[in-house]
């Protein structure tokens, strides 16, 4: 007995050196963790912020190619005027509505990148958080806001199709006021 009484205190000490090294390494494995998922955070952003620029490319090349009267009935005030008369064709009214569409398409995408939650409304707006992510999301708001004009064809292809998009797109566009009728 008078062994083991000897040995306890360097048992204990040995012990105790190594609670301290475990709890050392749990503190850095946490650290390092977190480190790790702020970097996957970030290659997140980068993702979607390339995706996004890659389908803005792809629309702006799309409303390019587009005559100018593609382009003007889509987004202009007078665009159902302009593409319902008589001597629209059934076809240049069909590709124009497709154009519709797609551009209604993509800004849904767009704003699905922004959380209903976080942002309930087109900014400017006081439920809009000014953050670093408040830039991107002022100037999506403002290209939303010019490009659905009142009384356009995508306007109302919006509203003929509302049910076929998100209510976060859906319930932002009708708060502020674009599209009326949404």
């Amino acid at each position: 007995m008078r062994r083991i009484d000897s040995i306890k205190p360097y048992v204990e000490a040995a012990a105790a050196v190594i609670g301290i090294l475990g709890v050392g390494f749990l503190v850095w494995q946490v650290f390092v963790l977190n480190s790790q998922t702020q970097s996957l955070k970030e290659q997140v952003r980068q993702a979607y912020r390339n995706d996004t620029f890659s389908k803005s490319l792809e629309l702006d090349k799309l409303i390019l190619d587009k005559p100018i009267e593609y382009r003007m009935a889509v987004a202009a005030g007078k665009g159902p005027e302009l593409m319902k008369k008589g001597e629209t064709s059934p076809e240049k009214l069909a590709k124009t509505q497709t154009l519709a569409v797609y551009i209604a398409d993509f800004f849904d995408y767009i704003l699905e990148l922004y959380p209903v939650e976080d942002y309930p409304e087109l900014a400017p707006s006081n439920k809009v958080p000014h953050d670093n992510s408040y830039a991107g999301y002022l100037a999506w708001s403002n290209t939303i806001r010019s490009t659905f004009q009142n009384k356009s064809l995508l306007c109302e292809t919006l509203i003929q199709n509302r049910d076929n998009y998100g209510s976060g797109f859906t319930s932002r566009l009708r708060s502020a006021t674009v599209c009326p009728g949404l």
